[in-house]
């Protein structure tokens, strides 16, 4: 059963991303950690947390993300929360947590649980497992990519910096997998299991705390689909300042080319005249830095895949419970881009697709 608290810490969570009170030094290097080990830092707007994108061959859209958070009551509370838009228009929503006693247990270095749901890793493959009443979906997938940790995205704030860490630990991936309805859904005891096949995505994992409205106002992040030898892999955040800060990188046959050091983003829109702050735009010009090389182009958003509005998945009490506080709108598209790598006079098209999330912090 998902009782009240559990969405009050799943949209505290998703909003409040940043740490206030400096991080021990080894929360800074996530590449030197147990991947699925949580930090448990005892700040009291801790969070951390492992986001995952699968995109399938039918068109059928897999985000999950576990976490564990000092935010609400008690400390270190075990939060899963995904969704699944299958290809006939089906929307799964699949959520759970809880207490830390109650999850410690089934996790460990390689493996973090909440309730019936886990993420792992063994023998250089990784699984998810997620089941309830809502549905049951099984998923491996294999990372293309050393992992990478972008640079820490800070500001100044009242009580010392606000700032963020990310790791992709699988910049590219591949998946397989498999689903059925639960009985919530419609499925029946002895329910067929339904394939999921052809996946591509990313993985990443982070560690932060309080809002992040203080932090950001926009949220970018993507990578390239396809069979491309050189990927494009992104988190971009923009500060209340304008400022899209870099976590941007190529990649050329599983291997980091390019670390991008300045990033710059401006959106266009389908009636430049018409549009206001809570609209999409249909895509972004780019242009970033690495030294003397530069990257410059366009991305088009050009399909959408699904769209997660936290509060539209919350109850009544649980909207009285959020009072003023931000919640994001989470856009997940197929895109196109076509780019222009330079360095010393010479010059190459980087064109190709990417799976792209979008996120406005506070559209409303």
């Amino acid at each position: 059963m998902t009782h009240h608290w559990v969405w009050r810490l799943v949209v505290t969570t998703l909003n409040l991303l940043l740490i206030l009170a400096p991080l021990p030094i080894q929360a800074s290097t996530l590449l030197t950690q147990a991947l699925f080990q949580p930090l448990l830092l005892g700040a009291s707007d801790y969070t951390e947390g492992w986001e995952n994108f699968f995109y399938f061959d039918d068109g059928s859209l897999l985000v999950t993300h576990f976490m564990v958070s000092n935010m609400g009551p008690g400390y270190h509370r075990g939060i899963m929360v995904s969704t699944l838009s299958t290809a006939d228009g089906h929307t799964y929503v699949i959520k759970n947590g809880r207490k830390r006693k109650q999850w410690s247990g089934v996790s460990g270095p390689h493996r973090f649980g909440v309730a019936k749901h886990y993420i792992g890793e063994a023998e250089n493959e990784y699984r998810i497992h997620l089941e309830n009443s809502t549905a049951e979906i099984d998923i491996n997938f294999s990372a293309v990519g050393v992992p990478w940790q972008g640079k820490r995205v800070t500001l100044p704030g009242d009580n010392g910096n606000l700032y963020q860490d990310l790791m992709f630990y699988a910049p590219y991936l591949t998946a397989t997998g498999r689903y059925r309805p639960g009985s919530k859904s419609g499925g029946e005891e002895d329910e067929a299991w339904r394939p999921l096949t052809g996946g591509q995505g990313f993985a990443l994992r982070y560690v932060t705390g309080t809002g992040i409205h203080n932090l950001a106002t926009h949220r970018l992040r993507l990578t390239t689909l396809g069979t491309a030898s050189q990927r494009l892999t992104a988190d971009l955040i923009k500060t209340p300042d304008g400022q899209w800060h870099p976590r941007m990188a190529i990649w050329a046959e599983g291997q980091l080319q390019h670390q991008f050091d300045a990033v710059k983003l401006e959106p266009f829109w389908p009636n430049e005249h018409l549009s206001q702050a809570k609209d999409i735009p249909r895509g972004f010009h780019i242009s970033a830095t690495d030294g003397d090389t530069r990257l410059s182009g366009t991305l088009y958003l050009s399909q959408l895949l699904h769209r997660f509005d936290v509060l539209a998945n919350m109850t009544l009490l649980d909207r009285l419970f959020l009072g003023a506080f931000s919640a994001p709108v989470q856009s997940r598209y197929r895109a196109d881009y076509q780019l222009r790598l330079s360095h010393n006079g010479h010059s190459r098209t980087l064109d190709g697709q990417a799976l792209v999330e979008y996120v406005q912090i506070n559209p409303r």
